[in-house]
Protein backbone atom coordinates (compact mmCIF):
# COMPACT_ATOMS: atom_id res chain seq x y z
CA UNK A 1 0.00 0.00 0.00
CA UNK A 2 1.01 3.65 -0.88
CA UNK A 3 2.28 5.56 1.86
CA UNK A 4 -0.05 8.39 2.77
CA UNK A 5 1.53 12.21 3.36
CA UNK A 6 0.63 14.00 6.46
CA UNK A 7 1.97 17.56 4.09
CA UNK A 8 -0.99 19.21 2.93
CA UNK A 9 -2.13 18.77 -0.50
CA UNK A 10 -2.18 22.39 -0.95
CA UNK A 11 1.66 23.21 -0.10
CA UNK A 12 3.39 25.78 -2.91
CA UNK A 13 6.18 24.53 -4.49
CA UNK A 14 8.19 26.54 -7.02
CA UNK A 15 11.31 27.04 -8.88
CA UNK A 16 13.46 30.07 -8.76
CA UNK A 17 16.07 30.03 -11.42
CA UNK A 18 19.16 32.44 -11.19
CA UNK A 19 21.61 32.20 -13.71
CA UNK A 20 22.23 28.65 -13.83
CA UNK A 21 21.86 27.86 -10.41
CA UNK A 22 18.05 26.33 -9.68
CA UNK A 23 16.62 26.41 -6.18
CA UNK A 24 13.74 24.86 -5.01
CA UNK A 25 11.89 25.63 -1.96
CA UNK A 26 8.97 23.64 -0.15
CA UNK A 27 6.97 24.66 2.27
CA UNK A 28 6.83 21.57 4.99
CA UNK A 29 5.57 21.19 8.27
CA UNK A 30 6.70 23.07 11.38
CA UNK A 31 7.79 19.91 12.77
CA UNK A 32 9.96 19.02 9.72
CA UNK A 33 11.67 21.87 8.88
CA UNK A 34 13.22 22.29 5.06
CA UNK A 35 16.29 23.75 4.07
CA UNK A 36 16.31 26.75 1.96
CA UNK A 37 18.83 27.96 -0.49
CA UNK A 38 19.76 31.60 -0.06
CA UNK A 39 20.50 32.86 -3.40
CA UNK A 40 24.02 34.84 -4.83
CA UNK A 41 22.91 37.93 -3.94
CA UNK A 42 22.04 38.09 -0.52
CA UNK A 43 25.01 36.16 0.37
CA UNK A 44 27.44 39.51 0.79
CA UNK A 45 24.28 40.80 3.33
CA UNK A 46 24.16 37.31 5.09
CA UNK A 47 28.06 37.86 5.84
CA UNK A 48 27.41 41.22 7.55
CA UNK A 49 24.44 40.08 9.48
CA UNK A 50 26.58 36.63 10.90
CA UNK A 51 29.59 39.24 11.71
CA UNK A 52 26.80 41.61 13.12
CA UNK A 53 25.95 38.58 15.39
CA UNK A 54 29.52 37.71 16.61
CA UNK A 55 29.88 41.11 17.71
CA UNK A 56 26.57 41.30 19.94
CA UNK A 57 25.80 37.81 20.20
CA UNK A 58 23.11 35.58 18.69
CA UNK A 59 20.30 34.40 21.66
CA UNK A 60 21.38 31.09 22.19
CA UNK A 61 18.71 28.29 22.68
CA UNK A 62 18.50 28.71 26.46
CA UNK A 63 17.89 32.51 25.79
CA UNK A 64 14.48 31.30 23.21
CA UNK A 65 13.22 28.88 25.35
CA UNK A 66 13.13 31.08 28.18
CA UNK A 67 11.81 33.60 25.99
CA UNK A 68 8.60 31.97 24.59
CA UNK A 69 8.24 29.76 28.17
CA UNK A 70 7.94 33.37 29.63
CA UNK A 71 5.17 35.14 26.64
CA UNK A 72 3.33 31.89 26.82
CA UNK A 73 3.04 32.01 30.60
CA UNK A 74 1.86 35.64 30.57
CA UNK A 75 -0.24 35.36 27.61
CA UNK A 76 -2.07 32.33 29.45
CA UNK A 77 -2.40 34.75 32.74
CA UNK A 78 -3.22 33.55 36.33
CA UNK A 79 -6.62 32.04 35.38
CA UNK A 80 -4.37 28.82 34.17
CA UNK A 81 -2.33 28.05 37.61
CA UNK A 82 -2.69 24.68 36.87
CA UNK A 83 -1.26 24.91 33.51
CA UNK A 84 2.14 24.92 32.52
CA UNK A 85 4.48 25.60 28.99
CA UNK A 86 7.98 24.64 28.73
CA UNK A 87 9.99 24.44 25.41
CA UNK A 88 12.96 22.68 23.71
CA UNK A 89 14.04 25.20 20.77
CA UNK A 90 10.84 26.04 19.54
CA UNK A 91 8.72 22.72 20.63
CA UNK A 92 6.59 23.60 23.35
CA UNK A 93 4.26 20.83 25.79
CA UNK A 94 1.22 22.38 27.54
CA UNK A 95 0.65 20.18 30.32
CA UNK A 96 -1.44 20.43 33.39
CA UNK A 97 -5.58 20.23 34.12
CA UNK A 98 -8.43 22.43 33.11
CA UNK A 99 -12.17 22.11 33.56
CA UNK A 100 -13.44 22.23 30.37
CA UNK A 101 -12.57 21.19 26.66
CA UNK A 102 -13.11 24.63 25.79
CA UNK A 103 -10.81 25.85 28.14
CA UNK A 104 -8.07 23.66 26.75
CA UNK A 105 -8.24 24.90 23.10
CA UNK A 106 -8.12 28.11 24.20
CA UNK A 107 -4.55 27.41 26.14
CA UNK A 108 -3.07 25.82 22.99
CA UNK A 109 -4.50 28.30 20.24
CA UNK A 110 -3.07 31.26 22.87
CA UNK A 111 0.37 29.01 23.01
CA UNK A 112 0.24 28.80 19.28
CA UNK A 113 -0.35 32.04 18.49
CA UNK A 114 3.07 33.65 20.22
CA UNK A 115 5.76 34.53 17.42
CA UNK A 116 8.55 31.75 17.14
CA UNK A 117 6.58 29.17 18.35
CA UNK A 118 7.10 25.82 15.71
CA UNK A 119 4.16 23.58 17.94
CA UNK A 120 2.72 22.93 21.38
CA UNK A 121 2.09 19.75 21.86
CA UNK A 122 -1.05 19.06 23.94
CA UNK A 123 -0.96 17.02 26.94
CA UNK A 124 -3.57 18.74 29.27
CA UNK A 125 -6.21 16.47 30.88
CA UNK A 126 -9.48 17.92 31.40
CA UNK A 127 -11.25 17.46 34.90
CA UNK A 128 -14.16 15.02 35.10
CA UNK A 129 -16.85 15.77 38.00
CA UNK A 130 -15.82 13.77 40.96
CA UNK A 131 -18.37 11.47 42.87
CA UNK A 132 -21.36 13.39 44.95
CA UNK A 133 -20.09 13.57 48.46
CA UNK A 134 -21.68 11.27 50.98
CA UNK A 135 -20.01 12.97 54.27
CA UNK A 136 -23.75 13.69 55.41
CA UNK A 137 -24.60 9.80 55.34
CA UNK A 138 -24.18 6.85 57.84
CA UNK A 139 -21.09 4.65 57.05
CA UNK A 140 -22.97 1.31 55.19
CA UNK A 141 -20.32 -0.74 57.36
CA UNK A 142 -17.79 -0.88 60.11
CA UNK A 143 -17.91 0.28 63.50
CA UNK A 144 -19.58 3.24 65.40
CA UNK A 145 -17.89 5.69 67.57
CA UNK A 146 -19.83 5.43 71.06
CA UNK A 147 -19.29 9.07 71.76
CA UNK A 148 -21.57 10.49 69.27
CA UNK A 149 -25.23 11.01 70.01
CA UNK A 150 -27.82 9.40 67.91
CA UNK A 151 -29.58 12.73 68.52
CA UNK A 152 -26.88 14.98 66.82
CA UNK A 153 -26.98 15.35 62.76
CA UNK A 154 -24.41 17.06 60.98
CA UNK A 155 -26.53 19.75 59.57
CA UNK A 156 -27.32 20.63 62.75
CA UNK A 157 -23.64 21.54 64.42
CA UNK A 158 -23.13 23.08 67.46
CA UNK A 159 -19.82 24.63 68.20
CA UNK A 160 -20.36 26.82 70.83
CA UNK A 161 -22.91 24.42 73.23
CA UNK A 162 -21.97 24.31 76.39
CA UNK A 163 -23.85 21.35 77.03
CA UNK A 164 -22.24 18.02 76.19
CA UNK A 165 -23.89 15.72 74.12
CA UNK A 166 -25.50 12.65 75.27
CA UNK A 167 -23.31 9.38 74.68
CA UNK A 168 -24.17 6.26 73.77
CA UNK A 169 -24.15 3.10 76.16
CA UNK A 170 -24.28 -0.18 74.38
CA UNK A 171 -22.07 -1.88 72.44
CA UNK A 172 -21.52 1.13 69.42
CA UNK A 173 -21.48 -1.55 66.68
CA UNK A 174 -22.55 -0.89 63.41
CA UNK A 175 -25.57 -3.33 63.92
CA UNK A 176 -26.67 -0.62 66.89
CA UNK A 177 -27.88 -3.53 69.25
CA UNK A 178 -27.15 -1.13 71.60
CA UNK A 179 -28.63 1.27 73.72
CA UNK A 180 -28.47 5.18 73.99
CA UNK A 181 -30.05 8.01 76.15
CA UNK A 182 -31.48 10.13 73.62
CA UNK A 183 -34.59 12.95 72.80
CA UNK A 184 -38.12 11.06 72.71
CA UNK A 185 -38.55 14.02 70.11
CA UNK A 186 -35.83 13.03 67.73
CA UNK A 187 -35.64 9.65 65.57
CA UNK A 188 -32.15 8.30 66.36
CA UNK A 189 -29.89 8.22 62.83
CA UNK A 190 -30.48 5.13 60.99
CA UNK A 191 -28.28 2.64 61.79
CA UNK A 192 -25.43 1.11 59.03
CA UNK A 193 -27.48 -1.92 58.35
CA UNK A 194 -30.43 -0.20 57.33
CA UNK A 195 -28.67 2.21 54.70
CA UNK A 196 -28.23 1.30 51.18
CA UNK A 197 -25.05 0.15 50.01
CA UNK A 198 -24.58 -1.89 53.29
CA UNK A 199 -25.33 -5.01 51.21
CA UNK A 200 -21.33 -6.75 50.29
CA UNK A 201 -21.44 -9.67 47.90
CA UNK A 202 -25.71 -9.56 47.10
CA UNK A 203 -25.04 -7.88 43.69
CA UNK A 204 -24.74 -10.25 40.47
CA UNK A 205 -21.88 -9.76 38.37
CA UNK A 206 -21.76 -8.69 35.13
CA UNK A 207 -18.18 -8.13 32.62
CA UNK A 208 -18.02 -8.04 28.68
CA UNK A 209 -14.86 -9.35 27.26
CA UNK A 210 -13.86 -8.00 23.57
CA UNK A 211 -11.34 -10.14 22.24
CA UNK A 212 -9.63 -9.73 18.69
CA UNK A 213 -6.47 -9.61 17.01
CA UNK A 214 -4.94 -6.21 18.05
CA UNK A 215 -6.18 -6.71 22.14
CA UNK A 216 -8.14 -7.84 24.44
CA UNK A 217 -11.00 -4.84 26.18
CA UNK A 218 -11.95 -5.57 29.37
CA UNK A 219 -15.28 -4.02 31.21
CA UNK A 220 -17.22 -4.37 34.53
CA UNK A 221 -17.41 -4.54 37.98
CA UNK A 222 -15.15 -6.69 40.05
CA UNK A 223 -15.95 -7.41 44.11
CA UNK A 224 -12.17 -6.82 44.20
CA UNK A 225 -8.54 -5.94 43.54
CA UNK A 226 -7.62 -9.54 43.36
CA UNK A 227 -10.45 -10.50 40.94
CA UNK A 228 -9.45 -7.54 38.62
CA UNK A 229 -5.68 -8.12 38.91
CA UNK A 230 -6.53 -11.97 38.07
CA UNK A 231 -8.50 -11.45 34.90
CA UNK A 232 -6.51 -8.53 33.77
CA UNK A 233 -3.39 -11.27 33.89
CA UNK A 234 -5.62 -13.80 32.04
CA UNK A 235 -6.31 -11.43 29.43
CA UNK A 236 -2.43 -10.47 28.80
CA UNK A 237 -1.81 -14.11 28.77
CA UNK A 238 -3.77 -14.56 25.87
CA UNK A 239 -2.91 -11.11 23.93
CA UNK A 240 0.16 -10.12 25.57
CA UNK A 241 1.58 -7.57 27.62
CA UNK A 242 0.25 -4.11 26.42
CA UNK A 243 -2.78 -5.31 24.96
CA UNK A 244 -5.02 -5.28 27.45
CA UNK A 245 -7.29 -2.21 28.00
CA UNK A 246 -8.14 -2.50 31.30
CA UNK A 247 -11.97 -0.80 32.41
CA UNK A 248 -12.85 -2.56 35.11
CA UNK A 249 -14.32 -1.45 38.50
CA UNK A 250 -14.31 -2.08 41.68
CA UNK A 251 -18.11 -2.62 44.14
CA UNK A 252 -17.62 -4.69 46.82
CA UNK A 253 -21.19 -5.37 46.91
CA UNK A 254 -20.67 -7.74 43.88
CA UNK A 255 -20.30 -10.94 44.83
CA UNK A 256 -17.83 -13.49 43.27
CA UNK A 257 -19.85 -15.63 41.38
CA UNK A 258 -17.71 -17.79 39.01
CA UNK A 259 -15.56 -14.10 37.73
CA UNK A 260 -12.79 -16.34 38.79
CA UNK A 261 -13.14 -18.84 35.99
CA UNK A 262 -13.70 -15.83 32.98
CA UNK A 263 -9.84 -16.16 32.68
CA UNK A 264 -10.67 -19.73 31.14
CA UNK A 265 -13.11 -18.56 28.49
CA UNK A 266 -10.37 -16.02 27.29
CA UNK A 267 -8.01 -18.91 27.10
CA UNK A 268 -10.21 -21.16 25.27
CA UNK A 269 -11.25 -18.55 22.15
CA UNK A 270 -7.62 -17.68 21.87
CA UNK A 271 -5.31 -15.14 20.80
CA UNK A 272 -7.13 -15.05 16.88
CA UNK A 273 -10.82 -14.66 18.07
CA UNK A 274 -12.98 -12.10 17.23
CA UNK A 275 -15.41 -12.50 19.77
CA UNK A 276 -17.74 -10.83 22.70
CA UNK A 277 -18.43 -12.12 25.91
CA UNK A 278 -21.19 -10.71 27.94
CA UNK A 279 -22.49 -11.90 31.68
CA UNK A 280 -25.39 -10.76 32.94
CA UNK A 281 -27.66 -11.54 35.28
CA UNK A 282 -26.98 -14.90 35.71
CA UNK A 283 -26.43 -15.64 32.35
CA UNK A 284 -23.22 -15.64 30.23
CA UNK A 285 -23.14 -15.19 25.79
CA UNK A 286 -20.71 -16.08 23.83
CA UNK A 287 -20.93 -13.81 20.26
CA UNK A 288 -18.28 -13.88 17.26
CA UNK A 289 -16.14 -16.06 15.50
CA UNK A 290 -13.17 -18.51 16.51
CA UNK A 291 -10.69 -20.21 14.63
CA UNK A 292 -11.52 -23.17 15.01
CA UNK A 293 -14.15 -25.81 16.69
CA UNK A 294 -12.06 -26.92 19.10
CA UNK A 295 -11.50 -23.37 20.63
CA UNK A 296 -15.18 -22.92 20.61
CA UNK A 297 -15.38 -26.12 22.44
CA UNK A 298 -12.94 -24.74 25.29
CA UNK A 299 -14.73 -21.49 25.63
CA UNK A 300 -18.29 -23.02 25.93
CA UNK A 301 -17.23 -25.31 28.52
CA UNK A 302 -15.42 -22.94 30.04
CA UNK A 303 -18.20 -20.51 30.23
CA UNK A 304 -20.31 -23.07 31.95
CA UNK A 305 -18.14 -22.90 34.44
CA UNK A 306 -18.66 -19.39 35.23
CA UNK A 307 -22.41 -19.76 35.18
CA UNK A 308 -22.54 -23.34 36.49
CA UNK A 309 -25.22 -24.24 34.35
CA UNK A 310 -24.94 -24.80 30.85
CA UNK A 311 -28.29 -24.06 30.11
CA UNK A 312 -27.58 -19.93 30.86
CA UNK A 313 -24.52 -20.01 28.49
CA UNK A 314 -26.23 -18.74 24.66
CA UNK A 315 -23.63 -20.18 21.84
CA UNK A 316 -23.45 -17.44 19.27
CA UNK A 317 -20.05 -18.83 17.92
CA UNK A 318 -18.48 -19.72 14.61
CA UNK A 319 -15.51 -20.95 12.83
CA UNK A 320 -14.20 -18.72 10.77
CA UNK A 321 -13.23 -19.81 7.44
CA UNK A 322 -9.48 -18.70 7.01
CA UNK A 323 -9.68 -18.08 3.02
CA UNK A 324 -12.34 -16.79 3.47
CA UNK A 325 -10.94 -13.86 5.85
CA UNK A 326 -7.64 -13.77 3.87
CA UNK A 327 -9.63 -12.57 1.01
CA UNK A 328 -11.37 -9.85 3.13
CA UNK A 329 -8.02 -8.77 4.74
CA UNK A 330 -6.98 -8.90 1.10
CA UNK A 331 -9.56 -6.68 -0.57
CA UNK A 332 -9.25 -3.99 2.22
CA UNK A 333 -5.78 -3.22 1.69
CA UNK A 334 -6.51 -3.43 -2.27
CA UNK A 335 -9.22 -0.65 -1.83
CA UNK A 336 -7.06 1.43 0.68
CA UNK A 337 -4.07 1.32 -1.89
CA UNK A 338 -6.57 3.39 -4.36
CA UNK A 339 -7.34 5.93 -2.06
CA UNK A 340 -5.90 9.61 -2.39
CA UNK A 341 -3.32 10.75 0.47
CA UNK A 342 -4.20 11.70 4.01
CA UNK A 343 -3.16 15.75 4.40
CA UNK A 344 -3.16 17.76 7.46
CA UNK A 345 -2.91 21.16 7.91
CA UNK A 346 0.38 22.49 8.30
CA UNK A 347 1.17 22.79 12.16
CA UNK A 348 -1.51 20.38 13.64
CA UNK A 349 -2.84 17.17 13.49
CA UNK A 350 -5.92 18.98 12.15
CA UNK A 351 -7.16 16.90 8.81
CA UNK A 352 -7.64 18.86 5.95
CA UNK A 353 -11.37 18.31 3.83
CA UNK A 354 -9.18 16.63 1.73
CA UNK A 355 -7.98 14.28 4.29
CA UNK A 356 -11.36 14.18 5.86
CA UNK A 357 -12.93 12.58 2.93
CA UNK A 358 -9.64 10.17 2.11
CA UNK A 359 -10.59 8.80 6.12
CA UNK A 360 -14.75 8.71 5.16
CA UNK A 361 -13.45 6.42 2.37
CA UNK A 362 -11.64 4.26 4.42
CA UNK A 363 -14.74 4.09 7.27
CA UNK A 364 -16.63 2.88 3.65
CA UNK A 365 -14.37 0.22 3.38
CA UNK A 366 -13.94 -0.68 7.03
CA UNK A 367 -18.17 -0.67 6.98
CA UNK A 368 -18.09 -3.54 4.23
CA UNK A 369 -15.59 -5.75 5.53
CA UNK A 370 -16.93 -5.80 9.50
CA UNK A 371 -14.51 -8.53 10.33
CA UNK A 372 -11.18 -6.68 9.11
CA UNK A 373 -9.14 -5.17 12.09
CA UNK A 374 -6.91 -2.53 11.23
CA UNK A 375 -3.96 0.09 13.00
CA UNK A 376 -3.20 3.47 11.84
CA UNK A 377 0.26 3.74 11.96
CA UNK A 378 1.63 7.56 11.43
CA UNK A 379 5.42 8.16 10.44
CA UNK A 380 7.95 11.44 10.08
CA UNK A 381 10.72 12.17 8.59
CA UNK A 382 13.90 12.82 10.53
CA UNK A 383 13.98 16.73 10.55
CA UNK A 384 13.30 17.95 13.95
CA UNK A 385 13.67 16.45 17.40
CA UNK A 386 12.62 12.19 18.23
CA UNK A 387 10.76 13.29 20.94
CA UNK A 388 8.76 15.92 18.81
CA UNK A 389 8.62 13.60 15.79
CA UNK A 390 6.84 10.50 17.84
CA UNK A 391 4.36 12.82 19.18
CA UNK A 392 3.39 14.28 16.22
CA UNK A 393 3.11 11.07 14.51
CA UNK A 394 1.21 9.96 17.35
CA UNK A 395 -1.32 12.62 17.09
CA UNK A 396 -1.92 12.41 13.51
CA UNK A 397 -2.61 8.75 13.88
CA UNK A 398 -5.20 9.07 16.71
CA UNK A 399 -6.93 11.43 14.68
CA UNK A 400 -7.29 9.39 11.86
CA UNK A 401 -8.47 6.64 15.20
CA UNK A 402 -10.90 8.87 16.17
CA UNK A 403 -12.48 10.59 12.97
CA UNK A 404 -13.29 6.48 12.15
CA UNK A 405 -14.91 5.85 15.16
CA UNK A 406 -17.18 9.22 14.32
CA UNK A 407 -17.88 7.37 10.98
CA UNK A 408 -19.17 4.24 12.54
CA UNK A 409 -16.43 2.06 12.47
CA UNK A 410 -16.59 -0.07 15.60
CA UNK A 411 -13.96 0.97 18.50
CA UNK A 412 -12.65 -2.69 19.32
CA UNK A 413 -11.54 -2.78 15.56
CA UNK A 414 -9.36 0.06 15.63
CA UNK A 415 -6.04 0.52 17.05
CA UNK A 416 -2.91 3.68 16.74
CA UNK A 417 0.57 4.39 16.90
CA UNK A 418 2.84 6.63 16.21
CA UNK A 419 6.13 5.51 14.94
CA UNK A 420 8.36 8.90 14.60
CA UNK A 421 10.71 8.58 12.51
CA UNK A 422 12.01 5.18 13.28
CA UNK A 423 10.81 3.11 10.14
CA UNK A 424 11.47 5.64 6.97
CA UNK A 425 9.75 3.77 3.85
CA UNK A 426 12.95 6.04 1.89
CA UNK A 427 15.99 7.01 2.87
CA UNK A 428 15.71 10.41 4.12
CA UNK A 429 18.45 11.83 2.11
CA UNK A 430 15.77 13.74 -0.16
CA UNK A 431 12.98 16.16 -0.21
CA UNK A 432 11.28 14.01 -2.21
CA UNK A 433 12.57 11.32 0.10
CA UNK A 434 11.22 12.98 3.10
CA UNK A 435 7.88 13.82 1.94
CA UNK A 436 6.91 9.82 1.11
CA UNK A 437 8.19 9.39 4.76
CA UNK A 438 5.56 11.39 6.38
CA UNK A 439 2.69 9.26 6.17
CA UNK A 440 0.19 7.53 7.54
CA UNK A 441 -0.54 4.00 6.94
CA UNK A 442 -3.17 1.51 7.76
CA UNK A 443 -2.13 -2.57 8.47
CA UNK A 444 -4.98 -4.92 8.05
CA UNK A 445 -4.37 -6.97 10.87
CA UNK A 446 -7.75 -9.87 10.50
Amino acid sequence: MPPVDEKQSTDPQSTVETGTTTTRTVEGHVWERSRRSVAWPLAAGVLGLAALGVGQGWPNRSSIENDLTERSTTALGTATADVSVSFEGRDGVVTGTVDTEADRARILDTVRSQNGVRVALDRIAVRTPGPTSTATQPPATGTATPTVSPTQTPASPSPDATTPAPTATGTGTGTGTGTATESPSTSPTPSASTTPGGTAGTVAPSAKLVVSTSGITLTGTMPDEAARDALVAAAAAVAGEGNVTDRLTIDPDVAPGGLSALGGVLAGLGRDADATVTLDGGTLALDGTVGSEEARQAALGAAEAVVGDAAKVRDGLSVRSDSEQTDAEDAVRAAIAELPKITFATGSATLTKGGRETVRNVAEILTAYPDVEVQVQGHTDDRGSDRVNRELSAARARTVLVTLRGLGVERDRLTSKGFGEAKPAFPNTTAKNRAKNRRVVFEVRG
